[in-house]
């Protein structure tokens, strides 16, 4: 049952994940961002952006029917939702907040959408609401993209970050890559985006 849901999420796509004896590397690549929108003293949203890689495009293309020139309509983007997207509220959506060491849950993302990039490469986006107010002290956001089961292979890009509206806070951001062992697949790195907030003096 779960190599069936993944089939489902991921793609249309690919060719049978059915069985725990399958290779162990991804069948799905993603170049990750993250956006943080700050509304005066408050973090409102932490915002995805996912780049694909061609195979899952040009799969997903042709499994809804997208016209090749981008010119994707409202019910595309809702087809491509419920076909490739829904499922993954069952993943935690592949992403994991931390505000000050406590999880929150990223499961009720909003305004999803789907488009082609520059490159010809699909591109999800959408929203995590989080609103977190930085008052008196600081305070801190670490953001992780990833599939546990390593199935989809997700790398926070060169520009792995775009804060907007900063109002009266100030930030700073790094990345932080941690060793964790998987069983199966052995040692992978998983990245972590950790973004350090203050109220500006």
């Amino acid at each position: 049952m779960r190599y069936k849901c993944i089939r489902l999420i991921v793609s249309l796509l690919v060719l049978g994940l059915v069985a725990a004896s399958l290779a162990a590397h991804p069948h799905v690549f993603i170049d990750s961002r993250m956006k943080a929108e700050i509304h005066g003293d408050t973090v409102t949203n932490i915002s995805a952006h996912w780049t694909f890689d061609r195979f899952f495009t040009h799969q997903v293309m042709r499994d809804f029917g997208l016209d090749p020139s981008g010119n994707f309509s409202s019910d595309d983007v809702a087809a491509v939702k419920r076909g490739a997207f829904d499922n993954l509220k069952n993943y935690n959506y592949f992403i994991y907040i931390e505000v000050d060491g406590r999880e929150i849950s990223a499961n009720d993302p909003e305004n999803f959408n789907v488009k082609l990039d520059a490159d010809d490469r699909l591109v999800y986006t959408f929203d995590i609401p989080v609103e977190v107010e930085v008052s008196g002290s600081s305070r801190k956001i670490e953001v992780a993209m990833y599939d546990e089961e390593f199935f989809v292979d997700m790398a926070f890009a060169d520009d792995y970050i775009e804060i907007t509206g900063t109002g009266s806070v100030e930030y700073e951001h790094d990345i932080e890559q941690r060793v964790y062992d998987t069983g199966i697949w052995g040692p992978m790195v998983r990245e972590r985006v950790v973004l350090n907030l203050r109220r500006r003096l």
